[in-house]
């Protein structure tokens, strides 16, 4: 026997506060150069520490799935001690998670080099290989310990979310009392046992970032931006933390050397969900102020400099600070409005508004209650800044509304009565803000550049209902205000003192500008306001008094599309859908499309339509916003076939007044099925109002009319699923009946066949995203091994930029299945692993000595039992071994002819654990000519409770790392660790361009079944003839059925085509 001298280390403790160090005894100075054996020891994962009272314990941001321990002795390199198979945690408190490690003496050797006694310094890396911040462990090997203190990393993405199962963190050891301040990681080992008393201190390298307005009733936030996102810092944390809570060094920040622009990166439009909180993660940012106020205050943060707005007058030119924009409403204003907010520890605790520095390892919450736009009027009147008049970081556009007319419109032809008081125009001011103009004017003087003709105005047919729109009966603002102010009113219908005009808003579309420029882009809003509107000295601020005037707010054209890119026909889509839903008790029987293009909506378009008169589908009278509100605005006694589609032709105009409905008339169209689905992989590209609003588990009947015949029925809820629409009443009642529609336009060539999004390269197996916006997508290389479990839409379900899918199933722990001395009469032999006792293998000759099946495994693992479900399994011989040579014997099956053999064999006492590679079923004895042997299951158990067989539950995949752990293609599996399941939109690209994907086939995702009160995952339907993915529960599909393909991020393809010839493989997500 080896004799083993261990050391041990007392459990690592995350510092929830920092305290002053403590003094310790020294150490009797040991014998250097003694052999050290092994290193046992305890280590624990941190609690973050918090600047705001919300805990988080996410798995993900605890766990330890690799270490390197890093042992230092003066300025030599490092010997460096791997653990690439942690143990599970021995224990978890909150968010710390403690493992017992033992290092051998094989890892504490590094050539001639070993850590021997002595005095060394240790350190530890934690998931140094992950994909969203990585440490190059091959040149921190070459580092002598100053070099490694100082050694920075870059995030190689520009991630903000962790989708993996694990972090990186850092840390360094300690001597019981000492804080990571205090200590500079030195230990001491003594020849034989070592038991240390102290600790090591493993600290998360990146900050935790949550911001939440749920506590702010009259603001519903809808995007934000990151300025000065901070991708570098040094792999240790550096010491010489104080002032403020320990929240400031004074060393300032620290990064790789290189450019600032490359160091920090901005970005914005990020959708914030409907519960108004979002949150991200980021490499700490330690920033200085540039300057100081007299007394800080916490207005002085985000003070601009007079001069240029662009600059702040103290915070630091690269402190990260976050834009949140949004509407403001309550019963007295609304606008648009926007506030910055600077990182950074100022809460009572820091007693430091000065204080700009984000920390790593710290959770920073900031609850942001909006509660008025005071502050913002009195920016826009002017007033004083003196005694905390207004606030710096607050801007925006309000209007007092006073009950007038104040309306947000859709990116489409709207139309909306409004309502003035005759006698009113006699002073007016007309403010037009749009991504081409942001001005005023009395009419005395039109600006040059004014853009104000995208709503024209005209007299209504009543007060309630609109004249069919004819531009030769209507006038621009300017031309109606100066006409009101005269007394002239043709273009107003009155009754009594009032005067009703109807508003024919133009969609939101330049012909002659750059989509880049209006797609995605503000409201664009004219406000009429009889008094004026008062404008702050910056011009991010205005605020005016509607009294009798009126403000048309629209939306702009929406898309997850990379407008950048070179996408030769995007198509963007309204934000809301402002026409009714068809009640519950319609029958859907005749509404079915006839269009059988899954690409390309407007080819769905019926030709009928082309020539016909606007009156037969188009109400024109109620087609729009009136008093009375939103009505339908259908043709009495339109005929109900296709009624989805011609409920598009709502959002269309008769633009030249002819009453025929031209080619170039039509514009907007409901989407066809690949079209539909590719809104649902690019939502998170589009502000949260824009989304399909799904609850974030699932559990909702939200669905949705596509243009495609046979799969005209989306399941928005659960994203990239649809089927076809059905007749059972019942059905629509239980599941829901598509109610809803969300009409779509191309925008570079409006009649055209709209880009792809994706590309396939079968040589190579790599699916690649093209014309994405990245936001719906992340970096390639941002992900390195299993997704964390997850709902479908959550942040692990975003698509990378490109991926490769295996080249075959992920059989788990099972390397091969082979067979000696029989022959196969019926059946793959794979089907003794999978798992499914509804496929089996069946032996052509007898059973007999010789003969045998031997199941190899692809790791050595801990026996407890082995099922086996067999018929005729008669005298068989249950063996094990560790090389597939020496076999022991272990049990025996003894069924009885004719008839069924099921049993868990669990082995005993001395055989209970043996480690094996190999199992084998070999007969002992020769029984009668014709008794030949089928075997349905072979399941082993290890000790730790896992199953090897090639079929996985729905649980399994949702949870397991079973490609990560088991799948490789390299010889030298070099590979092993990158892989993992894919998630339900990966799954989705997969089953669009693969057309041998198996039945079965799963994704990670998971989605919540309400009706069946079941989470499910997504699959490809083993029923369906369309190849299309599901999350159909039934009892048959909860046991071992599901089938793993396993993908990992690679670089993708520069072309930005697609191969056609796959373009019908499937009904996923299209191209």
């Amino acid at each position: 026997m080896k004799k083993i001298h261990r050391i041990v280390v007392a459990p690592l403790v995350a510092m929830l506060a920092l305290s002053g160090c403590q003094n310790e005894e020294p150490f009797n100075k040991p014998k250097e150069g003694l052999p050290v054996n092994s290193v046992s020891f305890t280590m624990t994962s941190p609690d973050k520490e918090q600047i705001a009272i919300t805990r988080a314990s996410e798995q993900v941001e605890s766990n330890v799935e690799r270490m390197a321990i890093l042992f230092y002795k003066g300025d030599e390199k490092p010997i460096i001690a791997y653990v690439d198979n942690m143990p599970a945690p021995s224990s978890t408190s909150g968010s710390n998670y403690k493992y017992t490690i033992e290092l051998t003496e094989d890892q504490l050797t590094d050539g001639e080099r070993k850590v021997t006694s002595g005095q060394w310094h240790m350190y530890a890396i934690a998931n140094y290989d992950k994909g969203f911040f990585s440490a190059n462990m091959n040149e921190i090997g070459n580092l002598n310990r100053t070099e490694f203190l100082d050694y920075c990393v870059m995030k190689g993405n520009n991630s903000q979310d962790i989708t993996e199962s694990a972090v990186l963190m850092s840390g360094k050891y300690c001597e019981d009392g000492q804080t990571h301040d205090t200590s500079d990681g030195a230990v001491t080992l003594t020849a034989g046992e070592n038991t240390l008393t102290g600790v090591i201190h493993l600290r998360r390298i990146v900050a935790k970032i949550t911001f939440d307005f749920s506590g702010s009733a009259n603001f519903t936030p809808e995007s934000y931006g990151i300025f000065n996102y901070s991708r570098s810092s040094t792999l240790m944390e550096r010491r010489g933390w104080s002032s403020g809570n320990g929240q400031n060094l004074a060393a300032g920040y620290k990064g790789i050397d290189a450019s600032d622009d490359y160091r920090f990166r901005s970005a914005d439009g990020f959708a914030i969900p409907d519960n108004k909180i979002f949150e991200f993660y980021m490499p700490e940012n330690v920033q200085l102020p540039t300057s100081s106020p007299a007394a800080w205050t916490y207005n002085d943060r985000e003070k601009r400099n007079s001069t240029d707005h662009s600059t702040f007058t103290y915070a630091p030119t690269y402190a990260t600070y976050v834009v949140v924009k949004g509407q403001y409403k309550d019963a007295t204003y609304q606008g648009n409005v926007e506030y910055t907010i600077h990182l950074g520890d100022f809460s009572k605790a820091a007693a430091s508004n000065g204080n700009f520095t984000t920390r790593r390892n710290f959770h920073y919450t900031y609850r942001v209650k909006v509660t008025g736009v005071n502050k913002i009027i009195a920016e826009a009147r002017c007033e004083d800044e003196s005694g905390n008049t207004y606030q710096h970081g607050a801007e925006g556009h309000i209007v007092k509304t006073n009950d007038q007319f104040n309306i947000r419109l859709d990116a489409h032809y709207e139309n909306a009565i409004i309502k003035i008081a005759k006698g009113a125009a006699e002073s007016y001011m007309v403010k037009v803000s749009t991504p081409y103009c942001d001005d005023e004017t009395d009419g005395a003087l039109v600006p040059a550049d004014f853009d104000y003709t995208w709503i024209r105005f005209g007299k209504p047919a009543t007060t309630t209902t609109f004249s069919a729109f004819n531009p030769a009966n209507t006038v621009d603002v300017i031309t109606l205000m100066n006409e009101i102010k005269s007394g002239d009113y043709s273009h107003c219908l009155e009754s009594g003192n009032d005067l009703y005009i109807a508003a024919y808003v133009n969609e939101y579309f330049y012909d002659d500008k750059d989509i880049n420029t209006f797609v995605n882009a503000d409201d664009r809003t004219m406000t009429v306001n009889f008094g004026g509107v008062a404008v702050s000295t910056d011009g991010h601020s205005t605020y005016a008094d509607l009294k009798n005037g009126f403000k048309i707010s629209q939306r702009s054209i929406k898309t997850f599309y990379d407008l950048n890119s070179s996408s030769s026909n995007p198509y963007g889509f309204e934000t809301i859908e402002e026409t009714p839903e068809y009640p519950a008790s319609t029958s859907f029987a005749s509404l079915v499309p006839t269009g059988t293009n899954s690409n390309d909506g407007y080819s769905n378009i019926p030709s009928n339509l082309s020539g016909s008169s606007w009156a037969t589908y188009v109400n024109a009278s109620v087609n729009g916003y009136t008093s009375a509100g939103q009505t339908a605005p259908f043709a009495a006694g339109v005929t109900p076939d296709r009624k989805a589609i011609y409920q598009c032709m709502t959002r269309n105009r008769d633009n030249n007044g002819n009453g025929r409905i031209d080619a170039d008339e039509i514009r907007w169209y409901l989407p066809a099925v690949n079209q539909c689905v590719k809104f649902w992989v690019g939502m998170n590209s589009v502000a949260t109002e824009a989304r399909i609003n799904v609850a974030p588990n699932g559990g909702d009947n939200i669905n949705y009319w596509t243009s495609t015949k046979g799969q005209s029925l989306w399941w928005a809820d659960e994203g990239a699923t649809f089927g076809e629409q059905q007749t059972d009443n019942n059905y629509n009642s239980t599941y829901g009946a598509p109610l809803k529609v969300r009409c779509v336009r191309s925008l570079k060539n409006y009649s055209g066949t709209t880009s792809p999004i994706s590309s396939y390269d079968a040589a190579t197996r790599v699916i690649s995203i093209h014309n994405l916006d990245s936001k719906s997508t992340r970096d390639a290389g941002s992900q390195n091994g299993e997704y964390s479990a997850h709902y479908r839409n959550a942040t692990a379900d975003k698509v990378p930029t490109a991926f490769q899918v295996a080249n075959g199933n992920c059989k788990g722990n099972v390397a091969n299945v082979t067979v000696t001395g029989y022959t196969t009469d019926n059946g793959n032999l794979w089907n003794i692993v999978d798992g499914d006792s509804e496929t089996s293998w069946k032996s052509a000759n007898i059973q007999e000595p010789g003969r045998y099946i031997t199941i190899e495994l692809m790791f050595p693992v801990n026996i407890k039992s082995v099922y086996i479900y067999a018929y005729r399994c008669m005298r068989e011989t249950l063996k094990v071994s560790s090389d597939g040579t020496s076999f022991v014997d272990v049990a025996e099956c003894n069924g009885n002819d004719f008839s069924d053999f099921k049993q868990t064999i669990t082995f005993n006492a001395s055989h209970q654990g043996i480690s094996a590679k190999y199992v084998r079923l070999e007969p002992h004895d020769k029984y009668l000519t014709g008794r030949n042997l089928t075997l349905y299951d072979i399941i082993i158990t290890t000790t730790s409770g896992e199953e090897i067989r090639t079929n996985f539950t729905k649980d399994e995949v949702a949870s397991g790392n079973w490609c990560q752990k088991y799948y490789s293609e390299e010889s030298d599996k070099s590979d092993l660790g990158q892989w993992r399941i894919p998630n339900e939109k990966e799954l989705s690209f997969m089953n669009n361009w693969m057309n041998h994907l198996e039945a079965y086939t799963a994704g990670r995702s998971k989605y919540y079944r309400k009706n069946d009160n079941l989470d499910m995952i997504y699959y490809k339907d083993p029923a369906d003839g369309t190849s299309r993915l599901t999350t159909y529960y039934a009892a048959d599909r909860l046991g071992p059925v599901m089938k793993l393909r396993c993908v990992r991020d690679t670089q993708g393809t520069t072309s930005k085509t697609y191969d056609s010839s796959f373009s019908n493989g499937g009904s996923g997500l299209g191209q």
